[in-house]
């Protein structure tokens, strides 16, 4: 039964910044979220036409931290 709860906890903590940044693509719901990562490995990206969305349980929060990542960039410029 643990195992089952640790994989759980696995499959939705945040990942690395590095290997997951996305963007909203409607800006009044986080239901469509574009991964912006070139070739994804993630089992929670969804291949849809010639991009790729991002279906992870925890997207608004990888929304958010991709957003503070180019916003922080931006302004050591």
């Amino acid at each position: 039964m643990t195992e089952n709860v640790e994989a759980n906890d696995k499959d939705t903590s945040l990942p690395d910044s590095e290997n997951c940044r996305a963007k909203r693509v409607v800006d009044w719901d986080y239901s469509l979220v574009d991964c912006l990562i070139e070739h994804p490995l993630c089992k929670f990206a969804l291949y849809f036409g010639s991009g790729v969305l991002c279906r992870h349980p925890r997207r608004k929060e990888i929304v958010e931290r991709t957003k503070a990542m180019f916003d922080d960039s931006e302004r050591s410029v």
